[in-house]
């Protein structure tokens, strides 16, 4: 997974902020293309070409409102699961003297 190597505290991010810039510009590129068509399909398929009352583009808007809270869940979720990051500024206050990495932390 992309984000798992950023939450360890070995990975130096300017060594790998192009390549994590080119695959969210990427992804950005591809569900753009992917959402168009599914939109456009949704709205030739309910007007049926009439698109003088709207329906088509009111059921894509709706799509894409419904798309739009599914992935809010889905990273309420998944942030709630995993937690935040930890603060790589802190890294040398807060590790104890011998740790390797935050998953050897004591719990408190």
């Amino acid at each position: 997974m992309l984000r798992a190597p950023l939450f360890s505290s070995g990975v130096d991010l300017l060594e790998t902020t192009s390549l994590i810039g080119a695959i969210f510009n990427a992804s950005l590129q591809i569900g753009s293309s992917v959402g168009l068509s599914i939109v456009i399909a949704i709205s030739t398929k309910v007007s049926g070409g009439d698109v003088s009352d709207f329906k088509g583009y009111r059921a894509g808007w709706w799509f894409i409102a419904g798309l739009a809270g599914f992935e809010a869940l889905l990273a309420a979720i998944s942030l709630w699961r995993h937690g935040m990051p930890p603060n790589h500024l802190d890294d040398e206050k807060t590790l104890e003297k011998g740790q390797d990495s935050w998953s050897e932390r004591p719990s408190e």
